[in-house]
């Protein structure tokens, strides 16, 4: 959700055819490319972007509170668009393990996605300055996360999965006050389907998708430090992009970053997720860009609309 942030002077040195929900994890575990989607502030700005720059086959949506149903969610319109839903939501972290209220009117949610439906529900997505800010813990993270899976796997229904969405490479940065967070020791991977990542290009100076995530401390390529998909891949669960996007002014200095060196971001790092894709068993299942905030965001504009409108097809 852009929250994340690097502090100043540390990085100054440094589709194919369209895909149906259910293709999207033989998609990607086949080699193929990853299937493109977005997400948007709303319904209508979304299918403003699917019909420019579409079709869309994924779509991220974020709902605070559980809806009351499917058809009450962000991503109700989903279904009837076939595309894949990356769903969250923001469960109590502190009461939600042992809330059994609360659980069951998630399991009544989930029954309320159509069947076939292929969708990934997160919670809590992006928590790391929230446990650092002590709004929770990581063991409440942990244990939420693990009771939000297991729901998930009770339905048995195989369209129905269940992730966790991290921040990305600064998560795995050893400068970072992530770097520490021991995610394995709190959750229970053996509910976990698919991991997300949120990368973005902040700054001017921000190198590409490639080495942001190949390579270890924001593509500092640090001795002894592993690099965010080398800790992903050793998770061994499908990898989503759940954000991505590059700014169109630096969030630092305000300078701005033309639509040709976006749109040059956009493409080199489609480019890297196919080959990565066709190298390595631990696949890019899909990248969702973050098409909010006009106003010097991740917006898409011009060339780096034309861009990502020529990746999706």
């Amino acid at each position: 959700m852009l929250r994340r942030l690097v502090p100043a002077g540390l990085l100054a040195a440094a589709l194919l055819a369209p895909l149906g929900p259910a293709q999207t994890v033989a998609a990607a575990t086949t080699g193929g490319a990853p299937v493109m989607g977005a997400s948007t502030t709303d319904n209508a700005s979304f299918e403003a972007l699917n019909t420019s720059a579409g079709p869309l086959r994924a779509r991220r949506t974020y709902n605070n509170a559980l809806p009351a149903s499917f058809a009450k969610s962000l991503m109700a319109t989903d279904a009837s668009h076939n595309r894949t839903s990356y769903w969250s939501f923001r469960p109590d972290p502190k009461t939600f393990a042992s809330d059994t209220s609360a659980q069951q009117k998630l399991s009544a949610f989930l029954d309320t996605i159509p069947a076939g439906h292929q969708t990934v529900v997160f919670a809590l997505h992006e928590p790391e300055d929230e446990i650092r800010a002590k709004k929770y813990t990581l063991a409440q993270w942990g244990a939420t996360n693990t009771k939000v899976g297991r729901i998930v796997h009770s339905k048995n229904r195989p369209e129905l999965r269940f992730g966790i969405s991290l921040m990305g490479p600064w998560t795995f940065d050893s400068r970072s006050p992530y770097y520490s967070y021991n995610w394995k020791s709190v959750l229970d991977f053996s509910v976990l389907d698919v991991v997300g990542i949120d990368p973005y290009k902040f700054r001017t100076t921000d190198p590409t998708l490639e080495r942001m995530l190949a390579y270890s401390n924001y593509g500092l390529n640090k001795s002894g430090v592993k690099s965010t998909m080398q800790v992903l891949s050793s998770w061994g669960k499908p990898i989503v992009l759940t954000e991505f996007g590059v700014r169109s002014k630096d969030r630092y200095t305000g300078a701005t970053i033309s639509d040709s060196a976006r749109a040059t971001w956009i493409q080199d790092g489609y480019n890297w997720m196919v080959r990565w894709n066709a190298a390595n068993p631990v696949k890019i299942e899909a990248a969702l860009y973050f098409n909010h905030s006009p106003d010097g965001g991740p917006y898409l504009t011009g060339a780096a609309k034309t861009t990502f409108a020529a990746i999706t097809h």
